[in-house]
């Protein structure tokens, strides 16, 4: 799948991901993760020292709410999902 390849080859980028996810959750927070997307791809941009920046398709965001949930099950009960296509 796409989006699993590009999260494994981006981990910095996924842990970024994880580091907003958590903090919402720190709050006891539910939230969107295409508002997770845009926090990342704002903080990428700001952050990043070359000059393409990241590429986050919104076709993966789905993908990054799943694999959040794999990887911090406690995030289940602020996150949700809904049925892809295979």
């Amino acid at each position: 799948m796409k989006a699993n390849l590009w999260i494994d080859q981006n981990p910095n980028v996924y842990a970024l991901f994880e580091r907003f996810a958590m903090q919402m959750h720190a709050r006891g927070r539910r939230f969107g993760v295409k508002a997770l997307v845009e926090r990342v791809r704002w903080e990428c941009e700001v952050t990043s020292v070359s000059d393409d920046g990241y590429k986050i398709s919104n076709n993966h965001t789905a993908y990054v709410a799943r694999r959040l949930i794999r990887d911090h099950p406690e995030l289940a009960s602020l996150i949700q999902t809904k049925r892809t296509r295979a």
